[in-house]
């Protein structure tokens, strides 16, 4: 069972044929993948509302060699594991993890350690485009310079010996955020949220924005890894570190259900940190409602949605939506003013969360006891004060039981087990003790 990206409908996978959604005939996945904007939507939008998207700007062959220039790229031998046999390989390919329009994951073995590592490549039809090479080289050196616990590392750059560009990075044994965001409990997708944003201060603290943040983006390890992954549509926007010269590619583009309104609008010089806060909060829109924050029953509806800033509402607002929609707010300005400030907003929900749940829970139990007239035994029930003797200033001990006797005076109870000779008042055993004259 799956949402619909575009209109939110409730679609079972067996119901699915190629990939399309019954209820509004659109592409299932279409709105939650990255995309650079068409002409189509710059016409668009100088029709709908006299913005025109700049189209993005082409990398010619000076952009890839300027990444060469500054980048070392040797090359290697990397060889089909199941197919080719080469003793001097330096990487073997075993499986494909994973493809995308750009590139394909394998897992592979690095031979010169004999580990199982994750390799990128460039697929062989863009190879020779140097927008596609300019791209692929600004994840890699981007990412190798995101030295953070929570960002994947990246461990080798190269050449096939076909010419071919590749990456080596760690392979992380997990899922996607997005596959178990529904099944996890709120408090646990808040704490992945929370190591997300550490990784994005890290990478802003660097000059670099991702643009492209969504759950489908972070992979969760089997061990309690959270990995901000795909770097590809990081730009710069500082000269700190390898940043400013690796990542020149400043076009449009992003994921339309969680675009922030300069990314929709194409407004260039909006887009910086604040942009990253607006898809954190996005994020955080989606854990609170199961949904990214734009809809739509086409891509056009959704970046015109994401433009205007129409958000789904949300059924039940609290304190945690008005965070997420104070990082949404439709100007950066008006955003938080850093990602440790956002930070700190769900640091303190999360502070006082606990005793307002323990509020909610004795507000239902008293509701419940006044549907079933449980209110009279629960003040019949005598009161229990946790910690005992303790609890009413009394010196922890054995207790202490005594009745009144005829004379007047008090005496201890026998207890069970002891014997049960009294003890002789007071004035008697006096009297025994004087000798008579």
């Amino acid at each position: 069972m799956q949402d619909c990206p575009f209109c939110h409908s409730a679609v079972d996978d067996t119901g699915v044929t190629d990939g399309i959604c019954p209820a509004c005939s659109n592409p299932l996945a279409q709105a939650t993948e990255t995309f650079a904007m068409p002409e189509s939507v710059g016409n668009f939008w100088s029709q709908s509302s006299g913005k025109v998207l700049p189209a993005a700007p082409s990398h010619s062959s000076h952009d890839s060699d300027s990444h060469t220039s500054r980048t070392v790229i040797k090359s290697h031998i990397v060889a089909d594991a199941a197919t080719e046999v080469k003793p001097a390989s330096d990487y073997e390919l075993i499986k494909i993890l994973g493809e995308g329009g750009m590139g394909v994951v394998y897992e592979a073995r690095q031979t010169s350690v004999d580990r199982t590592i994750a390799l990128k490549m460039l697929k062989p039809g863009r190879a020779e485009r140097s927008d596609a090479r300019a791209k692929f080289l600004s994840e890699a050196v981007v990412t190798g310079d995101l030295n953070h616990p929570n960002i994947v590392p990246i461990y080798d750059l190269g050449t096939t010996d076909s010419g071919v560009l590749f990456y080596a990075m760690k392979q992380v044994k997990g899922v996607a955020w997005k596959a178990v965001i529904r099944q996890n409990t709120r408090n646990e997708n808040l704490e992945i949220l929370m190591r997300v944003a550490d990784a994005v201060a890290f990478a802003h603290s660097r000059g670099v924005i991702h643009r492209d943040l969504k759950p489908e983006n972070i992979m969760l390890g089997d061990y309690g890894e959270v990995l901000v992954m795909d770097w590809g549509m990081a730009i710069s926007i500082t000269k700190i570190g390898k940043a400013e010269r690796a990542v020149t590619s400043r076009g449009v583009g992003g994921t339309p259900a969680y675009m922030a309104p300069e990314m929709a609008v194409g407004d260039i010089e909006k887009i910086g940190a604040p942009t990253d806060i607006y898809l954190l909060g996005a994020i955080l829109f989606e854990v609170i409602t199961g949904k990214p924050p734009h809809a739509g029953r086409a891509v056009t509806d959704m970046l015109e949605a994401a433009a205007a800033n129409r958000i789904v509402p949300v059924s039940r607002p609290d304190e945690l939506s008005q965070i997420a929609a104070n990082a949404m707010a439709g100007e950066p300005a008006n955003r938080f003013a850093d990602v440790k400030e956002f930070q700190a907003a769900i640091g303190t929900y999360l502070s006082h969360a606990e005793s307002i749940a323990l509020s909610t829970a004795a507000v239902n139990d008293l509701a419940r006891a006044r549907e079933t007239k449980g209110v009279r035994r629960l003040r019949r029930r005598p009161l229990r004060l946790q910690g005992g003797a303790e609890a009413v200033g009394r010196k922890p001990g054995r207790r202490r039981r005594r009745s009144h006797n005829a004379s007047g005076l008090w005496q201890k109870r026998p207890q069970k087990g002891r014997s049960r000779s009294r003890r002789v008042p007071a004035p008697a055993r006096y009297a025994r003790t004087q000798a008579p004259p």
